[in-house]
């Protein structure tokens, strides 16, 4: 489908160029459309083997009874059912996040304070003034001057609030925060908006990123309505950072008993700590975030060099009615980060939700059929056999005693399928007595 789209809109042109300077030792720039259509062919199967793959070792340690995982090739489809489940939603995140962990230097309000104040002005006289240029920068902005026709000055600051330096009132020297500023979660939007026009942008460095924290909660377990604004410093000529995901060895949720927080540690490769060791030895006294799917999940404080490759996550407060919460999206990212990161992000396309009242019916429905089943062969052995139709009855019921506890002791979970399975098992042992008996 690809090949036949692409060559109705370039007719005569060639597939090689637009993939051969990335995977020169796979393509040359005189491929064949056919060896490259094969190669993305190859690729395409590669990455949803490797995503079926790291979905199976992240469901291994969700912690539900018996997860089913299952790959169609041929429609390019990966099947989940999590029995027992019980928060959708911490599936959906479990199952898409792409696990792409990277370590990033970051720029403080000492570094980008001037530069928000003249952005913000010269928003405010793009917005307002009526003598700026209609390029298509400006016209892709029109919505944002509608909407802001009436905010007056400062348009940046009404909605993003600067992480202004604290002073120690013993030593005097001031303390800068790892952020440059928050905004309530319904502004995030605009913000976003506004730091992406060249009239603002132009007032930041060229490797400056801008990247939201995650959204953290009180200690009742509601979730702040206020988001961290990050500035990240990116690596020109390089898309990844400096220390990513792959670095990874070993991850785990623990408990800070000190300040009692919720924590994610982790533990680097060889290479990744040296790597992480260069990295804390150069940013001493500044802060390093640790992003994970564009998301700052923290931005801890370097005091010096961290030689042995580890380093943690925190995640929240243990205290309070949010620990459970708390520790559930550790134990979550923990368990992601030792699966491993998806090359190709997976998307759920369809989803259903057996709630318990369904789920007790077919239940129920199934244990009325298999009495039934029972009950009628339990009474024809009788009637037909008489003293020997007693004996295969006790058999019977042995055979029953016997399945039923083994499956106990397992704890496996009684789904339809499984009550199917055990009236299968009773006629295949009647089968048997049968045959002998006749």
């Amino acid at each position: 489908l690809f090949g036949a789209a692409f060559n109705s809109q370039n007719p005569g042109a060639k597939l090689a160029p637009f993939f051969a300077n990335t995977n020169r030792n796979k393509l040359t720039i005189n491929a064949s459309d056919a060896q490259v259509l094969n190669y993305i062919r190859d690729q395409a199967n590669a990455g949803m083997a490797q995503t079926f793959e790291v979905l199976r070792r992240r469901i291994d340690k969700f912690g539900v009874a018996q997860p089913n995982i299952s790959l169609d090739e041929n429609k390019g489809i990966i099947t989940v059912e999590l029995a027992g489940a019980t928060d959708p939603e911490r599936v959906r995140r479990f199952l898409q996040s792409t696990a792409n962990l990277q370590f990033w230097e970051v720029y403080t309000f000492a570094d980008l304070g001037q530069g928000l104040q003249n952005a913000d002005k010269a928003l405010d006289t793009y917005l307002f003034s009526s003598t700026k240029l209609q390029d298509s920068a400006s016209r892709a902005a029109d919505s944002l001057k509608t909407a802001d026709t009436s905010a007056g000055s400062n348009p940046l600051f009404r909605i993003l609030n600067p992480a202004v330096p604290q002073q120690n009132p013993e030593t005097g020297k001031y303390y800068f925060y790892p952020y440059i500023g928050l905004a309530r979660i319904g502004d995030t939007a605009k913000v976003n908006e506004y730091l992406r026009l060249p009239a603002v942008k132009n007032n930041f460095p060229a490797n400056a990123k801008f990247l939201w924290g995650k959204q953290d909660r009180d200690e009742t377990g509601k979730l702040s309505q206020v988001l961290l604004l990050y500035a990240i410093k990116t690596i020109p000529g390089k898309e990844g950072a400096e220390l990513e995901g792959e670095a990874i060895e070993n991850a785990s949720q623990e408990f800070d008993q000190i300040t009692n927080e919720v924590n994610v540690t982790m533990a680097m490769t060889n290479s990744g700590a040296r790597t992480w060791e260069r990295m804390t030895e150069k940013n001493k006294n500044k802060s390093i975030a640790i992003v994970l799917d564009d998301i700052v999940y923290s931005a801890p404080n370097v005091i010096d060099k961290i030689s042995g490759g580890n380093s943690r996550i925190t995640m929240g407060s243990g205290t309070g009615a949010n620990t459970q919460l708390v520790v559930e999206e550790a134990q979550d990212l923990a368990n992601i980060l030792k699966a491993g990161k998806l090359d190709a992000p997976a998307k759920i396309v369809q989803e259903q939700v057996v709630g318990p009242t369904l789920g007790q019916e077919a239940v129920q429905g199934g244990l009325l059929s298999f009495l039934i089943s029972f009950l009628v062969i339990f009474v024809l052995m009788i009637i037909y056999y008489n003293t020997a139709g007693i004996v295969a009855n006790i058999a019977l019921i042995l055979n029953l005693l016997f399945t039923v506890g083994i499956l106990s002791a397992m704890h496996a979970t009684l789904t339809a399928a499984g009550i199917a399975g055990l009236v299968l098992t009773i006629g295949m042992a009647v089968d048997t007595n049968v045959i002998i008996f006749e």
